[in-house]
């Protein structure tokens, strides 16, 4: 498996993660209005914290960096307006 539209269960986040497989995903951002020049874009989870329900996300773009979530708060709404469309399975 290499692609998913939409999400996968925290569970399978916490699976990959701890095999040394970050999540590449695609975030799009809602209203219709651009975010920062873009409406889609992408992240990747690099860890997760399987106690608190929380990802680290690591996020190319130099105005937004890394950060911690919830990952209902990532999935949902990530920097208030985007949602989380694809899943990219990466390799160890």
């Amino acid at each position: 498996k290499q692609f998913t539209s939409g999400t996968v269960e925290f569970d399978e986040v916490i699976n990959e993660i701890e095999n040394n497989r970050p999540l590449a995903c695609r975030v799009q951002f809602g209203l219709g209005i651009p975010f920062g020049g873009f409406t889609g874009h992408f992240v990747v989870l690099t860890g997760c914290d399987s106690r608190a329900d929380w990802v680290y996300v690591s996020d190319p773009c130099g105005l937004f960096g890394p950060s911690d979530m919830s990952y209902t708060d990532f999935k949902d709404h990530y920097l208030m307006t985007a949602k989380w469309t694809h899943t990219y399975f990466t390799c160890e």
